[in-house]
């Protein structure tokens, strides 16, 4: 049953991969090891173990197995209005409207399951190890999953079923074989993230994991403002990707903002500060998710601002 799902999945343009539901307990497993070693940054092991979901939803009393669906995804170029002139800051894949295509497999998925199964996405389960560790995805020198003909472009959907599953793939987290003999994403790096002698990134440098704070945390003061390419997450090492060279193109034309709006934005922080009509655009585009850091972030893009 599951193999005729994949397939069918893969039909409509996914890349989907299936593992027995019992491997999150092995993920969290994973997670403390790496914060045991050393190799992971206390403050980002805390942050995933606190954040992420490691264990079945009891929405499926008998949940079996796990599906790790992904879906193509542009860069989304914002446009607003600032002193007389139009400044373009793009958002890389993932960011924007991530729940309704989250909801989206799940009914895909629903509708060809048979009725009594139960079908609930994990919206903060581990997507990019399950991805990696399945089979569906491999890691580049940088962190990031690839997924041949998608690139890093693409966004992960995980979603629990009560179906069985009990052979599958489960490897070790393996780093694309060309990333061996190509550095070009740690020459890219403005600050120092990725090393040339792990796989794992160095957290607490990379401008994403800093950008992704809650608008009251500080940008720490050496991290220069030109060093931003991005709204929210950072574009620098996916550029430069040879993995990317394919999708270099897979562009969208997002919301555009006028002089006021920006104006608005780089001061609220709450939804009851904004007018209602700018509230509705944030809302068509995910963006309001992303309010909180919103100020702090665009006022770095913008001369004059900050």
């Amino acid at each position: 049953m599951l193999a005729e799902v994949l397939a069918r999945l893969e039909a409509m343009g996914h890349r989907a991969a299936a593992v027995p539901v019992g491997r999150l307990e092995e993920l969290r497993e994973h997670y403390e090891e790496l914060s045991r070693r050393g190799l992971l940054d206390e403050r980002i092991a805390r942050d995933l173990l606190n954040g992420l979901t490691l264990r079945p939803p009891e929405a499926v009393p008998r949940a079996g197995s796990l599906l790790v669906v992904a879906t193509t995804e542009p860069v989304v170029c914002c446009t607003f209005g600032w002193q007389g002139s139009d400044v373009r800051i793009p958002i890389p894949p993932t960011y924007l409207q991530y729940r309704r295509k989250s909801e989206e497999v799940e009914r895909a998925l629903a509708e060809q399951l048979p009725r009594e199964c139960h079908v609930t996405s994990l919206l903060n389960a581990p997507h990019k190890l399950l991805a990696v560790r399945s089979g569906l995805a491999r890691y580049g020198r940088n962190n990031i999953s690839y997924i041949p003909g998608f690139g890093s472009f693409y966004s992960l959907t995980t979603v629990c079923t009560d179906l069985p599953c009990d052979d599958a793939e489960w490897s070790a987290p393996s780093m694309l074989p060309r990333c061996e003999r190509c550095t070009s994403c740690a020459s890219a790096c403005p600050t120092g993230a990725i090393p040339e002698d792990r796989v794992l990134l160095r957290g607490e440098l990379c401008i994403t994991y800093w950008n992704e704070k809650p608008g009251d945390v500080p940008f720490p003061g050496w991290l220069a403002g030109d060093w931003h390419d991005s709204l929210v997450g950072c574009l620098h090492c996916q550029l430069a990707c040879p993995e990317n060279e394919a999708v270099l193109d897979h562009r969208e034309t997002g919301p555009s903002f006028t002089e006021d709006e920006t104006e608005v934005l780089l001061y609220a922080d709450r939804p009851d500060d904004l007018p209602d009509d700018l509230t509705e655009k944030l809302e068509s585009w995910d963006l309001l998710a992303w309010l909180g850091v919103l100020p702090r972030n665009l006022a770095v893009h913008l001369p004059g601002a900050d």
